[in-house]
């Protein structure tokens, strides 16, 4: 296996604790006191505890922002390494490209699961047809089409493209005043 000589393998783990918190995150919102509607409307009605709220906030508190300063540090270095053209090819290519696939494949999966659920707790006849009929027969309404568990991929490649189209107009077009 071929490694990079400047791989910081404490990054590795940090990122993978924090995904195994995301785990914990995910896995705690169905047992919250606080009613998130369709945003999470898995939820144990003998076992909610106000203690899982405040788990999820703690680990919202934390996760996230570990999240963006790694993806920032990161960028910073392919920032370096390739300049604004690669690292802007860089992020197009790992973050972009997979992020828009994977919508294409997660969204009517997720939407289906989730009306699903929905038709199953009001006691539909038949809830996979219901959220068939509900996602696919002009009932749903597109306008609400959300990045869903892709939402920080897109957030990132926005700060990449901010942080890229920055450097370009300092480098290119910027007042002389201004640099």
């Amino acid at each position: 296996m071929q490694t990079k000589p400047n791989r910081i393998y404490a990054f590795d783990h940090l990122r993978t604790s924090m995904m195994l918190l995301i785990l914990v995150f995910h896995s705690a919102l169905t047992y919250i006191v606080t009613d998130l509607g369709i945003v999470w409307p898995i939820k144990d009605p003998n076992g909610t505890s106000i203690l899982f709220d405040g788990l999820i906030a703690f680990i919202n508190c934390v996760s996230m922002p570990v999240f963006f300063v790694m993806s920032g540090f990161m960028t910073s270095s392919l920032f370096v390494e390739l300049g604004v053209r690669g690292m802007i090819r860089n992020r197009v290519n790992r973050i972009f490209l997979p992020f828009v696939v994977f919508l294409l494949i997660l969204f009517p999966i997720t939407g289906i699961a989730f009306f699903n659920l929905k038709f199953t707790i009001s006691n539909s006849p038949d809830p996979f047809f219901s959220a068939w009929s509900q996602l696919y027969d002009n009932q749903f309404e597109w306008r609400r089409f959300r990045p869903i568990h892709l939402w920080f991929c897109i957030i990132s490649f926005y700060f990449v493209l901010a942080v890229g189209s920055l450097h370009l107009y300092l480098e290119v077009g910027c007042p002389e005043f201004l640099k």
